[in-house]
């Protein structure tokens, strides 16, 4: 068998939706002739651990390699420190979020200082346990997996000096990346360029969608015969369940449960809050035109809690008008799972930002997986075009609390009344992790016999 030794800085037992990928391309690759070898940071201070994606890597026995940060990082600054809660059991240390001055003040530290981000102390321990990793297995490829994209930069390094081929997944665009935009001219240059550099050093490409495969064509021409696949983001088949798991909210069956998993917009926090408070005045329009509603409707917000639900809802409470809504905290990647099969429908939110046209959040698919109908509330582009594939969506791309209120009325509406379009199986095919693994493989196979 084949070994491939993937670079990937989020890893279990961190969770997030960061993790998925890597983690479930280890999970499956074994099935189509290449063994994984694991190489990612030290276990350390994650804002949320997953104890049943560890549990899964240490039963499937895929070896993994971890290794500090050598020298300092943004977050060991006493001005931005971040303090820390207990240990978990499997030695990472949940840290207690940075409050929104202090998150802005990080991010701008970064962005000026650390190119292409603050992983960068991370390149050089990488680069040095990677040596020793291909000294004690036989590696065939390297795969790198980023964000970070100084994960990028340790692979190139890695390939070069070992002369073993390289593949690049992108998960998220590096230079329209929605999160992380160059602060000035010199900086949008100098990550250019490195792209430039990176991309040239590489086999073959892995693109998250079609958006970002093409923006790495436009801006490399030179390059242009280089592979490029594009495979989304997917679903576990492995996970998939018809038992009815047990609800974090009411057991009554007269209540339609729509259920948000993650991050509402997944948006900078500045950016956030004002489309947090757009879709909060849309179900105040919503349960003002339809008291009936009220008391009919459950909303489970499956993640870190936020502040701005939880003061609409005690407002709400002291009137005596406050709906079914449910913060459940940061479930666990099979927790979470288990709340999507129990919800009647699911909730799909994008920031309207010209940056998140290109954005296909790894919740979609996962959402996909369930077959349950989503209302979702994106700006017309990538996600839009794959929820018009899954067929099972009622889509909103004005951002108004009318229109969202109007349309959502009209979807819980279908929704009880068992009328709402059903979802495509066939299309939800095309995302299972396996079949992805599957794809991947086969790139692989081509890349070391056509080096």
């Amino acid at each position: 068998m084949r070994k491939v030794l993937i670079i990937a800085y989020y890893f279990p037992p961190m969770g997030g939706s960061g993790v998925q990928r890597p983690f479930q391309m280890a999970k499956y690759l074994r099935e189509f002739g290449w063994e994984p070898v694991i190489l990612t940071q030290a276990q350390g201070a994650y804002t949320h651990a997953d104890e049943s994606l560890q549990n899964e890597v240490e039963a499937l026995q895929i070896p993994v390699y971890r290794t500090e940060s050598s020298g300092w990082t943004p977050q060991t600054l006493p001005f931005l420190k971040q303090g820390v809660q207990q240990p978990s059991t499997s030695g990472a240390i949940h840290l207690i979020r940075p409050g929104r001055f202090r998150s802005w003040l990080l991010s701008l530290f970064t962005r000026w200082f650390f190119i292409p981000d603050n992983k960068v102390p991370w390149i050089s321990s990488a680069i040095q346990t990677a040596g020793e990793i291909i000294r004690n297995h036989k590696i065939d490829l390297i795969l790198s997996t980023a964000p970070p994209f100084s994960s990028f930069l340790a692979a190139r390094t890695i390939s070069q000096t070992h002369k073993i081929p390289l593949v690049l997944d992108f998960r998220d665009a590096w230079l329209e990346n929605q999160y992380h935009r160059p602060p000035t001219l010199w900086h949008r240059n100098r990550m250019r360029r490195m792209e430039q550099e990176i991309v040239s050093a590489a086999s073959a490409i892995i693109a998250i969608n079609e958006r970002t495969a093409n923006g790495l064509r436009n801006r490399i021409p030179e390059r242009s015969s280089i592979r490029v696949d594009v495979i989304p983001n997917g679903y576990d088949p492995g996970k998939r369940t018809d038992s009815t798991p047990t609800s974090v909210g009411s057991s009554d069956s007269n209540l339609f449960s729509i259920l948000h998993a993650g991050q509402l917009f997944s948006s900078s926090s500045h950016k956030r809050q004002p489309e947090i408070r757009l879709l909060f005045r849309a179900l105040d329009h919503l349960f003002v035109s339809r008291p009936d509603l009220l008391h009919v409707v459950q909303l489970v917000f499956a993640g870190h809690p936020e502040p701005l639900i939880t003061r609409w809802v005690q407002a709400h409470s002291y009137s005596g008008t406050a709906p079914n809504i449910i913060q459940t905290g940061y479930l666990s990647h099979s927790a979470v799972l288990e709340q999507m099969l129990n919800a009647n429908a699911l909730l799909l939110t994008l920031s309207s930002s010209e940056l998140f046209r290109g954005v296909t959040p790894g919740k979609m698919f996962e959402y996909f997986g369930t077959q349950k109908p989503i209302y979702a509330l994106v700006p017309d582009g990538e996600a839009s075009r794959y929820l018009t594939g899954y067929g099972g969506a009622i889509q909103e791309h004005t951002y108004s609390a009318q229109a969202i209120a109007h349309s959502l009325s009209l979807f819980i509406d279908k929704g009880r009344s068992g009328t709402l379009p059903d979802a495509n199986p066939h299309f939800a095919v095309q995302f299972n992790r396996r079949n992805q693994a599957e794809q991947i493989a086969k790139m692989f196979d081509e890349v070391v016999s056509n080096p």
